[in-house]
C-alpha cells in the first residue's frame, strides 16, 4: 500500500461503505477479545484452573493485543499493511474458537495469545483507514468505527456463552464464523479501501506536525483507565457469579450494560465537534500519511 496506489484525493464526507466494513471488522475484532472471560467461565472448572491462572490467560489476551500494535503500526506507516485488516480479524477469531475447545492449559494460552496478536494487528491498521474513511467528518465517522468496537466487546460474550450452552464447549467454535466473515468482507473490499491511499506527493506536500508526547500520554493513561474498569469488572462479574452459584450464561448480562450508554455517548459527542467545527487537531489529523 505504497504511496501511487491511490486515488489520492480527500473525501468530503464519510464513504459509508468503507465504513460499516471497518466498523463491523471492528465488531468482529473485539468481539474475539471480549469473549475470552465468558470462555474461562467453563473451561476454569474443566482444565481445574485456579483464579491465578484465568487471569494469566486474561493477560496473555490483552499484552498481545495492545504491545503489539506499535510494531504493526509501525509496519502499516512505513510500508503499508492493508491485509493485516482481514489477517488480524480472522486470527483473532480462529485463536478465540480454538481456544475453547482447548486440551490444556498451555495451549489455552498459546491460542488467546494468537488471538490477542490478530486483534492488535487489526487496530492500527482500522483506524488509520476509518480516519481515510470520514473524510472531513473525522470525529463523526470515528464514532461509527468505534461503535462497532463497542457491540463487539458486549456481544462477544452473549455469543460465547449462548452457543456453549447449547452445544457445550465445541459450540466455542462458532465465535470464528463472525471474524471469518468479516475478514472475507474486508478481503473482497480491499480495493475499495485502496483508492483513499493519498498519492505519495499529496502526502509529501503536506506540513510536518509537530510531535505531541504530552498529549499522546494523557489519552494513552485514560485509555489504559478504561481497560483496567473494563476488565476488572467483566471478570469480577464472573467470578463472583461462579462462587455464587448463578448460571454461567447469565454473565454476560453486566458487559450488555455497557453497550447503548457506550453507544449514545460516542454518538452525542460524534456530534458536538461536527456541528461546531473541529479544532485544529482535528482537522490536521484528518487525513493520516500512508507511504
Amino acid at each position: 500500500m505504497r504511496g501511487g496506489r491511490g486515488a489520492g484525493k480527500a473525501i468530503p464526507g464519510i464513504d459509508r461503505r468503507s465504513m460499516a466494513s471497518l466498523s463491523l471488522g471492528h465488531l468482529a475484532s473485539d468481539l474475539a477479545q471480549g469473549a475470552p472471560p465468558a470462555l474461562l467461565v467453563y473451561l476454569k472448572p474443566k482444565l481445574g484452573l485456579t483464579y491465578t491462572e484465568t487471569a494469566a490467560v486474561i493477560l496473555s489476551a490483552t499484552l498481545s493485543s495492545s504491545l503489539a500494535q506499535p510494531a504493526f503500526g509501525l509496519l502499516s506507516d512505513r510500508r503499508g499493511a492493508r491485509w493485516l485488516l482481514a489477517a488480524g480479524v480472522a486470527l483473532g477469531g480462529l485463536g478465540v474458537a480454538f481456544a475453547a475447545i482447548s486440551p490444556n492449559y498451555p495451549i489455552l494460552l498459546v491460542l488467546i495469545f494468537l488471538s490477542g496478536l490478530g486483534i492488535g494487528a487489526f487496530h492500527p491498521e482500522g483506524a488509520k483507514f476509518a480516519g481515510l474513511a470520514s473524510g472531513e467528518r473525522r470525529a463523526t465517522g470515528m464514532a461509527l468505527f468505534s461503535i462497532g468496537g463497542n457491540a463487539g466487546f458486549a456481544l462477544g460474550p452473549l455469543l460465547a456463552s449462548a452457543a456453549i450452552a447449547a452445544w457445550g464447549l465445541r459450540g466455542g467454535l462458532v465465535l470464528a464464523l463472525p471474524c471469518l466473515a468479516a475478514a472475507a468482507i474486508l478481503t473482497v473490499e480491499g480495493r475499495q479501501l485502496e483508492r483513499m491511499v493519498p498519492d505519495s506527493d499529496e502526502s509529501d506536500r503536506r506540513p510536518a506536525e509537530a510531535d505531541r508526547p504530552g498529549a499522546l500520554a494523557v489519552l494513552v493513561a485514560i485509555t489504559t483507565l478504561r481497560s483496567v474498569a473494563y476488565f476488572g469488572l467483566s471478570r469480577s462479574s464472573r467470578s463472583g457469579r461462579s462462587q455464587r452459584g448463578t448460571a454461567p450464561a447469565t454473565a454476560p448480562g453486566c458487559s450488555l450494560t455497557f453497550l447503548p450508554p457506550g453507544r449514545s455517548g460516542r454518538c452525542s459527542r460524534a456530534r458536538s465537534p461536527t456541528a461546531w467545527g473541529d479544532g485544529p487537531s482535528s482537522s490536521s489529523a484528518s487525513s493520516p500519511r500512508s507511504r
